[in-house]
Parts: C-alpha cells; structure tokens; sequence
C-alpha cells in the first residue's frame, strides 16, 4: 500500500496529517523545554528563598508556596490568601535568564509585601489591597518602600 501520487506527490489528507504529527511533536518538544526551565527556575527560587527568609517578620505557621503563571503588567507578585497563604506568583516570560543575584533581590522585594502584610489583620489588608489596586500613586509609593524595605532586610543581609 502506497501512500504516494503516480507523480511522486503525497495526497492532500496524508500530507495534513504528516503536518499535524509534525506540529504535535514540535510542541510537545517545546512544552518538556519549558517545563524543564520551569523546574529549575522552581528549584533556584526555592533554594534562595530558604536562605533568605529568615531576614523577614513572616509568622511560623503561615504557609508560603511559589506559583509559575503569565501576569498581567507584572514579572512578580506576591499576595496572601486565607486559606492558601502566602504566595508569590512569578511570570517565567519575564525571569527566563535572571541570574541568582537578581532573583534574590526580586524575592527580596516579594517578602517585603509578604512581610507588610503579615502586620495587617484581614480588615486593614483588604484596604490596603482596595487602595493598591485603586490609586497609582499609593501603589507607586507602597513599591518604593518595599524596595527600600528589601534594601534593608535582604540584601543588605546577604
């Protein structure tokens, strides 16, 4: 059985579905490549932030978990949750080469929100959160302290 034309050609359907295999193979590639870089970005921000975060004022007890997702005009973020914790969320689109110095002052920074709103109970972090979110010079004003307060707690420690 041959899959081929008298002129030598593949006919239509066999050529798409030799096409389609290709595509299925090409992104199926691609998509082990970037799991793999996701791990070890996953690893390296677990390692450094071991290392750091005894610099910080964050409860015993509050869980931290790291996820890996696309963000809306961010590279990172970091909020709490009532029943998920602590989390930092990194955009991988924006932190595919950072060198290790440069994510720990970027996880610096993080666990400085982190840290902020551990001071605050549940009614004072929703304004806050309200206010962030509202007004572009509070939150213009709230990432200037915590670079200050990154500055200071993280990598002046390091």
């Amino acid at each position: 059985l041959s899959f081929w034309l008298s002129d030598g050609s593949i006919p239509f359907m066999f050529a798409r579905k030799k096409f389609i295999f290709m595509l299925i193979v090409l992104l199926s590639s691609a998509y082990l490549v970037s799991s793999k870089e996701e791990n070890n970005f996953r690893d390296r921000v677990v390692n450094i932030s071991e290392s750091m975060k005894s610099n910080y004022s964050i409860p015993d007890g509050i869980k931290l978990s790291f996820e890996f997702r696309e963000i809306k005009n961010a590279g990172a973020e970091s909020w709490r949750y009532l029943i998920k914790g602590y989390v930092v969320i990194f955009d991988l689109n924006d932190f595919g080469n950072i060198s290790d110095e440069e994510l720990e002052g970027l996880l610096s920074h993080e666990f400085s929100h982190l840290e902020t709103y551990s001071k605050m109970n549940w009614i004072q972090f929703s304004l806050y959160v309200s206010f962030y979110l509202a007004d572009g010079n509070f939150k213009k004003n709230v990432e200037r302290n915590m670079d200050f307060l990154a500055i200071q707690k993280g990598l002046e420690k390091s």
